[in-house]
C-alpha cells in the first residue's frame, strides 16, 4: 500500500506535465493564441515604451523564438520530471534510469505532436520536434552534471583530510601551517 501511494504521489508532476503539453499542443497553443499572449504581455509590462518593431524585431520573430523556447523547456522539463519520478518509483540507477527517462520524454513529446496533428488549427513541423529533443538532451546533460557533482562531493567527504586540502600522500602540508625547513 505504501508503494502504491508513493507511485501515485510521484506521478502527479508527470500527469501535470502531460496535461500541460496536451493543452498547449491543442488549439489553445495555436500561433494566433501565442501571438496575442505575447502582445498582451509586452503591452502589460511596458505600455509606455516604443513598439518592439522599432528595435528591428518583428512580432513574428519574437513569437517564433518564444515558441521554440517553449518546446525546449517542454523537453527539458519532461526529462527532469521523469527522472525524478523514476528515482522515486523504481530501483533503477544511473545511466539506465536516465536513458529510460529520455525514452519516456520522447513519449511526452510525441503526445504533443499527436495532439497537434489531430487539432484542426495546428500542424506538426519537424523544427518543433527537434526543439523539444534539444531540450530533452539539455535536461539529460543537467542530470548527468548533477550526478557527477554529487559523486565528487561524496568522495571528498569520505577522503582523508590531506587529500581534501589538495595534498597527496607525498607529505605536503596545509599552506597555513609553516614548513619545518623555514623555521
Amino acid at each position: 500500500m505504501k508503494r502504491l501511494i508513493r507511485v501515485l504521489y510521484a506521478s502527479i508532476p508527470f500527469l501535470i506535465l502531460l496535461v500541460l503539453v496536451a493543452w498547449t499542443a491543442s488549439n489553445a497553443g495555436s500561433y494566433r493564441s501565442s501571438w496575442l499572449g505575447t502582445y498582451w504581455v509586452l503591452n502589460s509590462l511596458a505600455p509606455q515604451y516604443q513598439p518592439i518593431s522599432d528595435f528591428g524585431v518583428s512580432m513574428y520573430q519574437l513569437n517564433d523564438a518564444l515558441r521554440r523556447l517553449a518546446h525546449i523547456l517542454i523537453g527539458f522539463m519532461a526529462t527532469i520530471v521523469l527522472d525524478r519520478v523514476l528515482r522515486i518509483t523504481t530501483r533503477i540507477r544511473g545511466s539506465k534510469r536516465l536513458a529510460l527517462a529520455c525514452a519516456l520524454s520522447l513519449i511526452v513529446i510525441g503526445t504533443g505532436a499527436a495532439v497537434r496533428y489531430r487539432s484542426s488549427l495546428r500542424h506538426v513541423r519537424m523544427v518543433q520536434f527537434v526543439s523539444s529533443a534539444t531540450g530533452m538532451l539539455l535536461g539529460a546533460a543537467a542530470i548527468s552534471i548533477a550526478a557527477i557533482d554529487r559523486r565528487i562531493v561524496a568522495r571528498l567527504q569520505d577522503a582523508p583530510p590531506e587529500v581534501v586540502k589538495g595534498c597527496a600522500d607525498d607529505g605536503c602540508m596545509d599552506a597555513s601551517e609553516p614548513d619545518e625547513e623555514e623555521i
